[in-house]
């Protein structure tokens, strides 16, 4: 909950939803009072006699005490919000007092309550304390009257699975597809939805099968908690985010509106965000980042990239949505951790529950998708590409390391990855990336497979240039909208410098024992931090032991 949602919220629909609670409150004890007074009255009057009608009575009689409980939990919760409701609506009363005074002393309140001054304004310190204080007040007094009551419709729920009243069918199911997982949501009603999303958004938020718009406001509650209890760096990151999904929602086209649909500060942070509806594009692009990309690196960079491919496919007319997908840990180093594939192997599962997600999602049937993976995110495509049954997207690979295969077999590589789809690559004349297709760190350059078809590119184009270059722009674009007659493939330049400086397939020795050794050492820096980091990991393994042990003891 932040400043704004306090402001511009309406209470009467608590109010409603506590008188409903309350006639039904007053429904199940009249049941009560009328099984006692006409059912059991009648047999113990004398009317039925014998063994049956003992049991009978009994049954009933039990009956009759689980209505009464039932009458009495719910209105309990029929009070609890009528009173959080009163409460809400003092402490959006002192908040919005806050943000009436705050222009004349020359601040705004923003969404954490803390008073700031104006683009050039000057502020008072004593003001500024004084509105800080009153809006944080209040923001803090919403917030706990939300969780005493989450915590009293947590223990009516539970009471509510005991009794009949469908409490547990708001367990979240755990590994299930993301087909399963669609269906699991359409069957629960909207109130169910409401309830689940209000409840558990940090669960709700990261479904692959929830549709766009309810990952979305899950998402941003876990984003607006993350911004009240994170400091420094990492605040300012999280506000720029919430500040550019509220820009991109601001005008009337909802076209490029953005939808939060991953977020995970731990660690390097994965983050996952779409711009426009992934469930109504006709065309779906998911650009994949590569070694570096973190929720804490140059995430701007990133979100542009997905941005220009929107854009200019959008301007084509295509009905598009352009996903940044960065949930799986990158590499942080291009010497030390980009010729590991472990990364690749464990985000490539990830990846591919995404990408089926999106036809799950669908409203009408699944969308046209293409993976665009940049550098070593290649491998990682690659990877939930491999996974069975075949995947259903184009890929194009821009700058990329490779998927893990040679071309020795012949075989096709749309094959060779299990897709069903084309294969595209992109790579620029001054891209660094050829040298590991020297090397083969990752297999063969993409370009070199059989199969793949290549788009323009500038020979001028380096390693993080691609988005910048109109050619590339032009045939990405054709290739997410679907329209693959219009690629217009490289340039007559492009192909002799390709041609150039691109490895024979059929002489892998080019590099003789010189590029041997390189690759040796390469391969060898990976082993030795492999190795040390499991030795870390054991050491540290062995402290939570101790201290679990030590803990054991002292309680």
């Amino acid at each position: 909950m932040n400043t704004e949602q306090l402001r511009a919220a309406d209470f009467g629909a608590v109010d409603s939803d506590a008188g409903a609670w309350l006639a039904l409150a007053d429904a199940l004890s009249d049941s009560a009072r009328q099984v006692g007074s006409e059912v059991l009255a009648a047999i113990r009057s004398g009317a039925w006699r014998g063994c049956s009608a003992d049991k009978a009575c009994d049954a009933i009689s039990g009956n009759q005490e689980q209505l009464t409980r039932s009458a009495d939990a719910v209105e309990r919760v029929a009070t609890a919000l009528a009173k959080a409701a009163d409460g809400w609506r003092g402490a959006q009363g002192r908040l919005r007092r806050a943000c009436e005074q705050a222009p004349a002393l020359g601040l705004r309140i923003a969404p954490d309550g803390t008073a700031e001054p104006l683009p050039g304004r000057d502020a008072q310190p004593r003001d500024v304390q004084e509105l800080s204080s009153l809006a944080k007040g209040a923001l803090a007094e919403a917030k706990s009257i939300d969780a005493e009551l989450a915590a009293l419709l947590g223990e009516a729920g539970g009471q509510a699975s005991t009794t009949g009243l469908g409490g547990a069918s708001l367990t979240v199911p755990s590994g299930k597809t993301p087909d399963e997982i669609a269906a699991w949501w359409n069957g629960l009603s909207p109130a169910q939805r409401d309830e689940l999303v209000k409840r558990q958004p940090e669960v709700i938020g990261r479904l692959d099968g929830v549709p766009a718009a309810d990952r979305h406001r899950a998402n941003l509650a876990v984003l607006d908690e993350k911004i009240d209890n994170t400091t420094g760096a990492e605040r300012q990151r999280l506000k720029e985010i919430r500040a550019r999904i509220e820009a991109s929602r601001s005008g009337s086209d909802v076209a490029d509106d953005m939808y939060l649909l991953k977020l995970d500060t731990s660690g390097d942070g994965k983050i996952v965000v779409s711009i426009g509806d992934p469930d109504t594009a006709d065309d779906v692009s998911v650009y994949v980042p590569g070694t570096t990309a973190a929720l804490w690196g140059d995430l701007d960079t990133d979100l542009d990239r997905a941005k220009a491919m929107f854009d200019k496919a959008n301007g084509n007319g295509g009905d598009v949505a352009s996903v940044l997908w960065l949930d799986y840990d990158a590499p942080d180093s291009v010497l030390l951790h980009a010729p590991d594939p472990t990364y690749a192997e464990k985000g490539g599962p990830t990846l591919r529950s995404f990408v089926d997600s999106l036809k799950a999602t669908h409203q009408d049937g699944g969308p046209h998708t293409t993976l665009v993976a940049h550098s070593y995110a290649s491998l990682v495509v690659g990877d939930a590409a491999k996974q069975s049954p075949g995947m259903e997207a184009d890929i194009v690979t821009v700058g990329g390391a490779g998927f893990g295969l040679d071309d020795t077999s012949g075989t096709d590589v749309e094959k060779a990855l299990n897709l069903e789809g084309d294969v595209y690559s992109a790579t620029g004349g001054t891209d660094v990336i050829r040298a590991a297709h020297g090397f083969e760190v990752h297999g063969d350059g993409p370009s070199e497979l059989k199969g793949t078809e290549k788009l323009s590119v500038s020979p001028f184009t380096g390693h993080t240039g691609y988005w910048d270059d109109e050619k590339f722009l032009s045939d990405v674009s054709a290739v997410i909208t679907g329209d693959k007659d219009d690629v217009s493939g490289p340039s007559g330049l492009q192909t002799f410098v390709d041609d150039v400086l691109t490895v024979d397939p059929g002489n892998d020795e080019w590099l003789g024992d010189v590029g041997k050794d390189v690759s040796a050492v390469i391969k060898g820096g990976v082993e030795t931090v492999t190795s040390a980091g499991e030795k870390i990991g054991a050491v540290i393994d062995g402290g939570i032991d101790s201290a679990k042990q030590r803990l054991e003891k002292i309680f």
